[in-house]
């Protein structure tokens, strides 16, 4: 049976593998901001960090080992262009983070916001502790809308 995903509105994100059978339309602050042949750039859906941004691949790779040279020219300019949009939208600082544990090779760009040094005690070295902290404590109203604004900016930035 295909795991099916909900995100942090509670609505079903994707039934199955979410590079490919992601749930659409997505409510407003999930939208696709930016999309090439081969990348596509959303917020992150399990995490209500505002401006936490998503790069996937659209085809089924893990890691960049696997990219063909056009991908790896668009990969940079996705990444930068994203990164521009970002500060663009008030986001001074992020850290960008790889895995290779998905079906889609994917990217986050993660924000660096006063609470998440907080959180992380003054440095950022345990991402699992920020992502914990976000999913108990930042499902909430005021947050999800502080969300839909920050992706409503950096759409805005792309066009």
């Amino acid at each position: 049976m295909d795991e099916i995903e909900t995100s942090f509105y509670g609505s079903v994100y994707s039934e199955g593998c979410p590079g490919c059978n992601r749930n659409e339309p997505q409510p407003e602050g999930l939208g696709i901001v930016l999309e090439t042949v081969n990348f596509r750039v959303h917020q992150d859906y399990a995490l209500p960090i505002p401006g936490m941004m998503v790069v996937e691949t659209r085809r089924h790779i893990r890691s960049m080992t696997e990219f063909t040279a056009d991908e790896l020219s668009d990969l940079v300019s996705v990444l930068v262009r994203t990164r521009e949009a970002m500060r663009d939208a008030g986001i001074e600082e992020a850290i960008l983070v790889q895995e290779e544990r998905s079906s889609h090779f994917h990217a986050w760009w993660l924000p660096i916001y006063p609470w998440i040094r907080d959180v992380a005690g003054g440095k950022i070295r345990n991402i699992q502790l920020i992502f914990d902290h976000a999913k108990k404590y930042m499902v909430t109203e005021g947050n999800i809308k502080k969300v839909e604004e920050t992706i409503r900016r950096i759409k805005a930035s792309l066009v």
